[in-house]
């Protein structure tokens, strides 16, 4: 007999990758927007520099993706920051250290900011 004369035995695959990927997709975008509404809750939209009156409008993680690996959405690592204050932190200019879930983060200025004459404000942490 040749092989093609076999009756085909119906084999089970897998879920095709591009549905995988997507429901992995789908399922980070859920917890960053849940993130955002918690974070935006706690912060209240203010931004994290102490007396700074503009608007949060961006989100930053306190730990660098370099260090903390894949994409993670936890609110003790993200801070409600307005644009200037956020290119700040692009810049190298500050770093910040502490869980904004437990209470206001310390500000640091780093060489770059110290020679740049970044003065950071004497109370640290959010403005209530």
């Amino acid at each position: 007999p040749l092989l093609t004369d076999r009756p085909r035995l119906a084999q089970p695959k897998g879920t095709p990758r591009v549905i995988v990927r997507d429901k992995k997709r789908a399922a980070l975008e859920r917890e960053e927007r849940a993130c955002r509404k918690a974070v935006d809750k706690r912060d209240r939209r203010r931004c994290f520099w102490p007396s700074c009156k503009v608007r949060a409008t961006e989100k930053h993680h306190i730990t660098s993706r370099s260090l903390r690996g894949k994409l993670v959405w936890r609110t003790n690592d993200i801070l409600s920051t307005c644009p200037p204050h956020h290119r700040y932190f692009k810049s190298g200019l500050i770093r910040v250290t502490g869980n904004p879930d437990l209470g206001p983060v310390q500000i640091h200025l780093t060489a770059l900011g110290r020679a740049s004459g970044v003065r950071v404000p004497p109370t640290g942490g959010p403005t209530a």
